[in-house]
């Protein structure tokens, strides 16, 4: 999810684009996540803020919203959003939101996903941060802070991907589970590699898997990676 313009080309680079077997030009991690789950991914598997609000006010030239109705980001952007998921339904789908926590710009699809929690879809909250190493220890503030964040939203999250550069024998999950109410084995290293096509084994030594489908109350049946290490090997060479 780009919550910025409806093509992100207008604003980033060409080094950052990629390019969809239809013409859609998006940003870099489309390609990741093409590489990743060995599937074409369309203009449809990429919903741009910029695009949502068009089409809003698309509807409202057409008649399609009551006259006097105020457009407002909440409710009609977030519910415009929603209506876009439910065309997904009945499928397993990972969304990505763009930014930072705390973002204006992407406060409605996060007001989306709760509310979609909240409807009694089957939503699995993942928060994403940066663990920093400052003369040789770890610094939990950044990641607290985007608990809270996501906290005043009404966002509990269910796991912590803690990211950063180097792998270490500090544990520090038992120090940030306290504060972040979070259990300990829900919250995930994820430090710097060789390429980022290693990460699958690394959060699969961790059981990231595992949780992951007992909180979506999923049948789990353990990953065979060896075409992926295979993969790996010749892409590292």
């Amino acid at each position: 999810m780009y919550p910025y313009h409806a093509k992100p080309s207008k604003i980033l680079p060409n080094e950052e684009l990629f390019v969809t077997d239809d013409g859609f030009e998006g940003d870099t991690d489309l390609g990741n996540y093409e590489r990743f789950l060995n599937e074409n991914l369309l203009k449809a598997n990429n919903i741009t803020g910029g695009g949502l609000i068009r089409e809003i006010f698309q509807e409202e030239s057409l008649g399609k919203i009551a006259p006097g109705q105020v457009i407002q980001i909440l409710p009609h952007l977030s519910q415009k959003f929603i209506a876009r998921l439910r065309a997904f339904e009945g499928k397993l789908f990972i969304i990505e939101i763009g930014g930072t926590v705390g973002d204006l710009e992407q406060i409605y699809a996060l007001d989306a996903l709760r509310r979609l929690k909240n409807m009694g879809s089957e939503v699995l909250f993942v928060l994403l941060d940066e663990i920093p190493i400052v003369y040789g220890d770890y610094k939990l503030k950044l990641m607290r802070r985007s608990y809270e964040r996501l906290i005043t939203l009404g966002i509990q999250p269910d796991l912590l991907v803690c990211r950063s550069t180097k792998e270490s024998k500090i544990d520090f999950r038992e120090a940030l589970s306290n504060f972040c109410n979070v259990r300990k084995e829900d919250i995930f290293r994820d430090f710097d590699l060789d390429s980022i096509y290693e990460l699958p084994f690394v959060l699969q030594k961790q059981r990231m898997d595992v949780r992951i489908c007992e909180k979506l109350s999923m049948k789990y049946k353990k990953s065979n990676l060896a075409k992926w290490r295979t993969f790996v090997c010749k892409k590292k060479g």
